[in-house]
């Protein structure tokens, strides 16, 4: 999977150096591309269209972060162009509380959306910026136990079905990984 950024400035002229990139490398290789993006400015429009523009088949992408979005018809918006969305931040509740960033869920699983959707948490053993000191005292739900422990009884608890989370954790990681699908135009699958 190749990841970008896109933050706060948006499509600068090194980001759009680096989306190029990823679009090429995804067009010869068939791997399908992850963004971080930037929830407030809802950059990931700018993302989708520019990765299309470049030949990336939209089912090939996964808008990054749009769990920090309680926002429903930017989210639609993405899903309807044919992306997958990350709902990929759970335990950051410095950033959103996580029983916001579940009734999200739930909200677009009612509206239909459970192929469209993959969840996560961003969270990592160790990292130089949050270190498990800081996490302790400001995300101590932000490690990776957070979606089996918690996340997934709460999405159940509020309406979610099995086949619901199995959608989400496992068959639709399994068809973005999946080699010889997508690939964009003049893409060789492999």
């Amino acid at each position: 999977m190749l990841k970008v950024v896109t933050d706060r400035p948006g499509l600068t002229a090194d980001v759009r150096r680096v989306l190029t990139a990823a679009a090429l490398t995804h067009q010869q290789t068939g791997v399908p591309i992850t963004t971080h993006t930037h929830a407030p400015s809802q950059n990931g429009r700018d993302q989708l269209a520019f990765f299309i523009a470049e030949g990336v088949a939209p089912d090939r992408l996964i808008i990054g972060h749009c769990g920090d979005s309680e926002d429903l018809g930017y989210l639609r918006e993405l899903m309807d162009s044919g992306a997958t969305i990350g709902m990929d931040r759970f335990g950051m509740e410095h950033v959103l509380p996580d029983d916001r960033r579940v009734r999200t869920v739930l909200e677009l699983l009612r509206l239909g959306y459970a192929e469209k959707m993959v969840l996560s948490h961003d969270a990592a053993f160790f990292s130089r910026t949050t270190p498990p000191s800081w996490r302790t005292s400001r995300a101590p739900n932000w490690h990776l136990e957070n979606i089996p422990r918690r996340i997934v009884p709460q999405l159940l608890a509020g309406g979610a079905t099995d086949h619901d989370i199995h959608q989400m954790l496992v068959l639709n990681p399994s068809r973005l990984l999946s080699p010889g699908l997508g690939g964009g135009a003049g893409g060789e699958q492999r």
